[in-house]
């Protein structure tokens, strides 16, 4: 139940995965020229990491195929949800 007595207090905790992970991309119009990076993303506490996830995560560049993509880390973290 939302606690709303007093906007200026949390009204929930919210639980997630911080999960981080190896992208190495390829430009699509010069094969030869290649990034690699860590990105940092947040997923679903019910959300698998699977292969199909960390693909369309790191698939943010539209000028840039993704190669390889290699999950680094995952934990749980937490927040406290705030009603505007």
């Amino acid at each position: 139940m939302l606690n709303t007595s007093n906007r200026n207090v949390p009204t929930r905790r919210v639980e997630f995965q911080n999960v981080t992970l190896n992208v190495t991309h390829v430009l699509k119009a010069d094969q030869t020229e290649r990034k690699s990076f860590r990105l940092r993303a947040s997923a679903d506490m019910d959300q698998a990491l699977d292969r199909d996830w960390q693909l369309k995560t790191a698939d943010c560049a539209p000028a840039w195929d993704v190669v390889d993509v290699e999950l680094v880390h995952s934990f749980i973290d937490s927040t406290e949800q705030y009603l505007y």
